[in-house]
């Protein structure tokens, strides 16, 4: 009874870590402090969240997704290498780095999107003298990363619904729960958008 009871331990450890796999290589070794990753994966959280993307340049946005991005690939593969000493530990660790993939993903789409600003900006700069050429060509460059945008957005957003919430700490699926409204919210304006640009440029 009791190696059946160590082998159905086993075989929910190895799902729990294969689930996430697809955004790097499980190493396997040393056990990490699972706080101090937690608060990583918040700060980076919070310099997504407090993007303005209504005044703030394309470069600028660009570069804090580009240091949110790193801290979240710091959580991911610390914790793909974490050996955890418990159940508890092997939960938390599931959900913090499905998190972690999800939040790459979406800061993958973000950065696009921020593409989708840029080229719009463009395109109202040439509008504004009445450059057609130039603002057509915008538009359309602008509706490609939009595209683009969507697709990574899907992805991120397929990865968050495949979440177990079974396997995730009672604490934090609350943290699951508001990524999945964030994405949510992101997918609607996307959509609205792309909708937007079908009827300007058909």
């Amino acid at each position: 009874m009791l190696k059946k009871i160590l082998s159905l331990s086993l075989l929910i450890t190895v799902f729990l870590f294969c689930f996430t796999a697809g955004c790097s290589v499980l190493g396997g070794g040393d056990t990490v402090d699972i706080d101090q990753m937690e608060l990583l994966m918040k700060d980076a959280e919070s310099r997504v969240s407090s993007i303005d993307w209504n005044s703030e340049s394309p470069g600028n946005i660009r570069a804090q997704l580009s240091a949110a991005e790193l801290q979240f690939s710091t959580v991911f593969d610390t914790l793909s290498e974490a050996n955890p000493d418990n159940e508890d530990d092997t939960r938390r660790i599931y959900a913090l780095r499905t998190m972690s993939c999800t939040y790459l993903e979406l800061v993958s789409s973000m950065r696009e999107l921020a593409n989708v600003v840029e080229h719009r900006d463009n395109a109202d700069y040439y509008a504004a003298y009445y450059e057609e050429e130039n603002w057509l060509n915008e538009m359309k460059a602008s509706d490609a990363a939009l595209a683009s945008a969507r697709n990574k957005l899907h992805s991120a957003q397929t990865r968050i619904n495949g979440v177990n919430m079974n396997l995730v700490p009672l604490f934090m699926q609350a943290d699951i729960i508001e990524l999945k409204v964030e994405i949510e919210q992101m997918n609607i304006l996307m959509t609205n958008l792309a909708e937007e640009y079908a009827k300007v440029l058909s």
